[in-house]
């Protein structure tokens, strides 16, 4: 793990990123893992409020997780001996099965763009897509195709038949041979990158 905060540091992301390795890389070499927001707000000489989104995105990434489940001790946080490898379903708030269940019932298992998402969030509602899109991106329940600043492809990388806990209740038992979006992206130029997060 500190190898890959290491590399995590010297790749180009954003802020958040760069405090989570930082953070996390400082707790490894002191042999420590478990932490509070108060900590990180103090090592990082951050306002307590602004803690909350790194920790959250912390652990979408799946480094880091609750020491336990529930209210007891909540507020208390340990880093992964190693990052989780697949879809990251610790502390998967259920807006998010909302939003899989939105995405899955119009695109299915097809490709789609930010602008396809936008078109079925309506001007109105596209912020909180967006928001909620990266969030499963960095939980790797979304693959992303970012071909510049403005334009990335996405597809669903799981589905309500094999990974039901990522959806609503109702969306689990349909068949999603009947959901295949293929509209598809119309931008034909090449790929830059695959993006860990970001819309």
């Amino acid at each position: 793990m500190i190898k890959e905060m290491e590399t995590m540091l010297q790749q180009e992301s954003g802020a958040s990123e760069q405090r989570i390795a930082t953070f996390i890389h400082m707790k490894l070499t002191k042999g420590e893992a478990d932490f509070t927001r108060a900590e990180w707000s103090r090592e990082l000489q951050l306002e307590l409020h602004n803690v909350s989104g790194d920790v959250a995105r912390a652990m979408e990434y799946g480094l880091a997780v609750r020491k336990r489940p529930g209210r007891t001790d909540y507020k208390v946080f340990t880093i992964l001996p190693e990052r989780i490898q697949g879809p990251v379903d610790t502390d998967y708030p259920g807006f998010l099965g909302k939003t899989m269940s939105q995405l899955y019932g119009y695109f299915g298992n097809g490709r789609f763009t930010n602008l396809d998402a936008k078109r079925l969030a309506g001007d109105k509602g596209w912020k909180q897509m967006r928001e909620n899109i990266g969030c499963l991106v960095r939980r790797r329940l979304i693959e992303q195709r970012k071909y510049s600043h403005n334009e990335s492809e996405f597809c669903l990388s799981v589905n309500p038949q094999d990974w039901p806990v990522f959806f609503l209740p109702d969306d689990r038992k349909k068949d999603e041979s009947a959901r295949t979006y293929t509209g598809g992206s119309s931008y034909t130029g090449p790929a830059v990158s695959y993006a860990a997060a970001g819309v």
